[in-house]
């Protein structure tokens, strides 16, 4: 989604687990103990304070709020610019914001690292699920398209039994198959009403959980700073080759509403709209600070939930501004979704 920095790894410290990822996609894990040295004694946990929860509800409810604000204001203006224009110039701007960031939490050297292609393959994944999802939602009504978004943390689970090694119990899979269910009942395959972009939803949700299973092994190793400013490296990388092709608009197709929005010229944007984009891109960076504020006040298993607020907002923004609502199908699949995600969370308790 358009939380661009904000897909990167979230450590909940003093604490029994760890939530890695973003957005309904978090995933919790329970970290490895470290090694005890006789020399060094374990250093004593802080108590919680009894406000943090709330600190934490606002944190991530306004991180919810501000990731739906932010793609419905990107939906609507679709028309009128193209993809690639808009990711440009709201991730050069993000990518300002977490240079600034991490010159401020230890300085450009924590950037060199080892593990560079791999984390350079995380941050192209994301890229492309970044893509892959405007390009869906342009073409869908948003509440569904933000609904198969969240389909990404049954794909992790897949995922990680299969390249991790991880054991999945049957609980989980149970999770999987009633969120796939849900897929399959808003997809209504066979009919009429199928859209062949919510196909480009799903590429989305696949490639933003292959980038989070590689976010697992290179969280060990690597600080916020590193993986939030590589990342927005290869979303402006890919918004910058996108540029290059398709720019000069000689190669605009309007077979399909997707096709319109990524091969769509370069047009330079009116003073307000330019100061629009701007200010998204100063929101994208705002939210890897609320984000990680919400998952250090509280832990992951209190935290994670609420951010399916976003559906909320989702269904919310797409009637005021659309006059669009799920019909009953698909608030059917939305509930199947929404519920098996909460499931995993929940059985994580």
């Amino acid at each position: 989604m358009a939380a661009v920095s904000a897909d990167f790894a979230r450590h909940k410290t003093g604490d029994t687990k760890v939530i890695i990822g973003s957005g309904p996609c978090a995933q919790l894990t329970r970290p490895r103990r470290p090694k005890m040295s006789i020399m060094s004694p374990p250093e004593p946990q802080m108590p919680t304070r009894p406000d943090q929860r709330t600190h934490a509800t606002l944190a991530i409810c306004s991180a919810a709020f501000i990731t739906t604000l932010q793609d419905t204001i990107i939906k609507w203006m679709s028309g009128s610019y193209p993809f690639h224009e808009m990711q440009t110039i709201r991730c050069g701007v993000a990518l300002l914001f977490v240079t600034v960031f991490v010159l401020r939490n230890g300085g450009l050297g924590t950037l060199a690292t080892p593990q560079l292609p791999l984390v350079l393959l995380r941050g192209l994944l994301l890229g492309l699920a970044s893509m892959l999802f405007y390009l869906a939602a342009v073409a869908m009504p948003f509440s569904e398209a933000v609904a198969l978004y969240f389909t990404m943390p049954l794909l992790v689970v897949g995922l990680a039994g299969v390249f991790l090694g991880e054991r999945v119990p049957p609980r989980r899979w149970l999770a999987v198959a009633i969120g796939f269910a849900g897929v399959v009942v808003m997809l209504r395959p066979g009919t009429a009403l199928f859209e062949p972009a919510a196909l480009l939803a799903l590429a989305a949700a696949l490639c933003y959980a292959a980038g989070n299973i590689l976010t697992r092994p290179l969280s060990a190793q690597l600080t916020l700073g590193p993986l939030a400013f590589w990342q927005n490296v290869m979303y402006v990388a890919v918004a910058l080759a996108l540029s290059a092709a398709f720019g000069s608009g000689a190669l605009h197709s309007s077979s399909h509403v997707s096709l319109d929005y990524l091969t769509r010229g370069w047009l330079w944007p009116a003073l307000p709209d330019l100061a629009l984009i701007v200010t998204l891109g100063l929101g994208t960076g705002a939210l890897m600070l609320l984000y990680t504020a919400a998952y250090r006040f509280a832990d992951a298993s209190f935290v994670a939930p609420f951010e399916y607020t976003a559906m909320v907002w989702a269904v919310l923004f797409s009637f005021l501004i659309w006059r669009q609502l799920p019909d009953l199908t698909a608030l059917t699949g939305i509930g199947l979704i929404v519920g098996s995600g909460l499931l995993l969370l929940v059985r994580e308790r």
